[in-house]
């Protein structure tokens, strides 16, 4: 079986399958034609869509993302909660190389 392998480049946002809850919040947060109601169900798909990454069969994707420095330094209330995702994430698929 052949593994599905994603490489996404970013110089503004964390990429969805990345995105912790405060984060995706945020994103749709300032999108005017979003409702709250629009945006809690936005995040409710978008959040479960990471579970992709941890999938046994068919084997998981690999995913290789680069962001820019500008994604990571954007500071917003929900950041520090983000850069524990991403370092949590990085320890959970073993990949400290993730963070060079």
């Amino acid at each position: 079986m052949r593994m599905l392998h994603f490489s996404r480049f970013d110089e503004a946002l964390i990429p969805g399958l990345l995105q912790s809850r405060g984060q995706a919040n945020a994103v749709h947060r300032h999108r005017a034609e979003v409702t709250g109601a629009e945006r809690q169900r936005l995040v409710e798909v978008r959040l479960p869509r990471q579970g992709l990454l941890d999938r046994r069969l068919p084997p998981a994707p690999q995913l290789d993302v680069v962001l820019a420095e500008a994604a990571l330094l954007r500071m917003t209330a929900t950041m520090a909660d983000q850069l524990r995702k991403l370092l949590a994430d990085a320890e959970h698929w073993g990949g400290s190389s993730w963070l060079t």
